[in-house]
């Protein structure tokens, strides 16, 4: 699709999606991102520190993060830094 000075638009798509886990974590003291089992991201096809959305059911809010791979099969599913504010560990 063209718009009218020749440029073309580049439509943002959903590569992946990991729905209703539960927060393990909420670390505020951890540099900013979102940890998650390393098979778990191999599983849905995501890339360590890729970016992601990251959206709550709790409480409707969303934020834009990247991931980093937490231990292998350890379930692990946290928040850090100021996005831990986001969420509540078992939620």
């Amino acid at each position: 699709m063209l718009f009218k000075s020749g440029s073309q638009m580049q439509p943002t798509l959903l590569l992946a999606k990991i729905h209703n886990c539960t927060l393990t974590e909420a670390n505020i003291h951890y540099m900013g991102s979102i940890s998650i089992d390393q098979m778990l991201l191999e599983k849905a096809g995501i890339l360590a520190y890729e970016q992601v959305q990251v959206v709550s059911v709790t409480n409707s809010q969303w934020l834009v993060t990247y991931t980093i791979p937490a231990e292998a099969n350890s379930g692990a599913i946290e928040l850090n830094g100021a996005a831990a504010r986001l969420g509540t560990k078992g939620t």
